[in-house]
């Protein structure tokens, strides 16, 4: 039997569809049925050869996504069939590629999706929420009623941001592109939106007051970002959408002793256990079951009909994700 996969066969090619045969699963292994998959600009930064986790070619595409477990092996509890489940662990010394009709996977790592979730946000549930979880809780010591400030708040991780953030009593500060974006991101909790400028930094009442700034962009609005901190306060860069060094203030560095570090959730789950990860996964289905989130959709295409899905995905201002649906 055979089945679709997109693939990278040289990082000077353009993905393209290629059918593979079906292997016999190994101990400790499940195969995946794929129901839904996002497109992350992770996918793009792989494409380009230019992300942390870079397999050799060919490789399939495809950072995150949810399935249902049609194939146990011999040592695998039988009762994993029919669930649906992602994984959590795309990490340097293991691939696995989501954008395929079948994905097999260790069961070491699979999580369920709890029974109120649907399948385009579990599509989406391995990257974002994790990164916003562990980086307000575990990054930086915030008490309730302290102030965040980010840029990229329109972005999925972004929303998840202010939704974790709002969920737990932090203020935050939002930094956008479009008017338009100001009461969907108050909507999910967001105190305050700032339409970007050059120097943002300047139109806050709050500025100095920060505790936590997130940037996913770099340049120069990273620099405003730092000039906001408090005294010893911390920027987290996890991305870099604006293709920029970052740049930090020599007055953050030097009189507020700010700290500049990053994070990244695939090398963070280097390090730590599955039970670790686990833990994260039921605070996050608790918080969701006690106050509902959702990431926008913006539009679902058949995996025959990529190119057009990852011309979609690549515009700017898109307000919703991009997925694609496995038959």
């Amino acid at each position: 039997m055979t089945y679709r996969s997109l693939c990278i066969k040289t990082l000077s090619e353009k993905p393209v569809l290629v059918d593979q045969d079906l292997l016999a699963l190994e101990k400790g292994q499940v195969r995946l049925k794929m129901l839904y998959a996002p497109i992350n600009p992770a996918d793009f930064n792989m494409m380009d050869g230019h992300y942390v986790i870079q397999p050799d070619c060919p490789f399939v595409l495809g950072n995150e996504g949810v399935g249902v477990v049609d194939a146990v092996g011999d040592d695998v509890d039988s009762s994993w069939l029919g669930k649906r489940v992602f994984f959590p662990f795309q990490m340097r010394r293991q691939w696995f590629g989501f954008w395929a009709d079948y994905v097999t996977l260790p069961i070491q790592g699979c999580i369920e999706v709890p029974d109120f979730m649907d399948d385009h946000q579990a599509a989406m549930m391995a990257i974002n929420p994790l990164t916003a979880l562990v980086v307000l809780s575990d990054r930086v010591s915030l008490k309730k009623g302290d102030w965040i400030i980010q840029n990229a708040a329109n972005s999925a991780l972004g929303r998840w941001f202010i939704y974790v953030a709002h969920y737990y009593g932090f203020h935050t500060v939002n930094i956008v592109r479009r008017d338009s974006l100001i009461e969907p991101l108050k909507q999910l909790g967001a105190d305050s939106v700032i339409v970007y400028e050059d120097q943002f930094s300047k139109q806050l009442p709050q500025k100095g007051k920060f505790k936590l700034a997130l940037n996913g962009v770099g340049g120069a609005s990273a620099k405003e970002l730092s000039k906001c901190l408090d005294y010893q306060g911390t920027l987290i860069t996890y991305g870099a959408m604006g293709r920029e060094p970052v740049c930090v203030g020599n007055v953050a560095l030097i009189y507020k002793c700010i700290i500049s570090t990053g994070f990244n959730r695939s090398l963070w789950a280097e390090s730590v256990s599955f039970d670790y990860v686990r833990d994260y996964y039921d605070r996050l289905f608790a918080m969701l079951q006690t106050q509902s989130f959702s990431i926008p959709i913006k539009h679902v295409f058949e995996l025959a009909d990529y190119p057009d899905a990852l011309a979609m995905a690549q515009q700017s201002n898109l307000d919703g994700k991009v997925l694609f649906r496995f038959s």
